[in-house]
């Protein structure tokens, strides 16, 4: 493992970055382009609720997917621990295929977002277009403040200010509405 320096949340700190056959493994993040209904007129928007350089910003909700997970289920955990709102649908079916026996293969259509490329470590978003349960959202202490969805309309004007969001979010949103 090699160590590199990365923001933690309150400042920079060394962290031990795995690696595989000497290369570093990318960190993997499934992220949710969340729409109210089957209209995809409005879209939920969140800000980090901690005091790190994403605090504030624009965000979608996601986190990393933990082993043993798809990044779907990886998704539905995470929307409904940042957002409350459980998903209905919308999400691409997930083909699973095992051509060896116990190896299975999960393949999905998401969109797909690299950051970190120039740093410490590449982070691979997958974001997956999806409608959430009827419901209205709350923020999760430490995770997700401000929960809400936005008119699509008003997400494509708030896109001319691109500041407002995290680099991922600001990349995901304008490859998914510019």
């Amino acid at each position: 493992m090699s160590s590199y320096q990365v923001w933690n949340g309150s400042e920079m700190s060394e962290i031990e970055v795995p690696h595989v056959r000497g290369e570093q493994t990318p960190v993997p993040v499934a992220a949710a382009l969340l729409f109210r209904d089957d209209t995809r007129s409005e879209l939920l928007l969140q800000t980090r609720d901690d005091d790190g350089p994403a605090a504030g910003l624009y965000e979608l909700p996601g986190g990393i997917w933990r082993a043993g997970e798809s990044p779907l289920a990886a998704l539905e955990r995470e929307v409904l621990e940042e957002t409350g709102l459980a998903l209905v649908g919308g999400a691409p079916e997930e083909k699973v295929s095992e051509a060896q026996e116990r190896r299975p293969i999960v393949a999905s259509h998401p969109a797909v977002v690299v950051t970190g490329v120039a740093a410490a470590y590449p982070v691979l978003i997958l974001a997956y277009e999806v409608v959430a349960m009827p419901g209205e959202p709350r923020g999760e202490a430490g995770e997700s403040r401000d929960p809400r969805f936005y008119p699509v309309e008003a997400v494509k004007e708030m896109l001319t200010r691109p500041a407002q969001f995290t680099g991922p979010t600001f990349a995901i949103l304008d490859s998914y509405l510019g």
